[in-house]
């Protein structure tokens, strides 16, 4: 079993790393998205993979009711803001 530290310290690499790898597909993605959604991925797979990570290394973290309101609510605003805020397709031939 690794210690917290270095348990945290594993999360941020693996997710970033992970994040850059895809990074082309990300940006094909992205030409028909709002990027506000760049934003909601990168946290959606940063948080997935630190939780991921520590559960599989038995580590334990507390978070604060008033932190994860607080991401909630942000995360509850983003999505408010694609929902409505559409982007436009500029070029439908590429879609398939």
């Amino acid at each position: 079993m690794i210690s917290k530290k270095w348990a945290v310290w594993l999360s941020v690499i693996v997710s970033q790393g992970l994040f850059a790898a895809l990074l082309p597909i990300w940006i094909k993605l992205f030409n028909y998205l709002h990027p506000v959604v760049l934003i909601l991925v990168w946290f959606c797979l940063t948080i997935f993979i630190f939780f991921f990570i520590l559960l599989v290394t038995g580590n334990t973290m507390s978070i604060s009711k008033r932190i994860l309101s607080t991401f909630l609510f942000l995360y509850s605003c983003s999505l408010l803001v694609l929902f409505f805020s559409g982007h436009p397709i500029k070029n439908t031939k590429h879609i398939i």
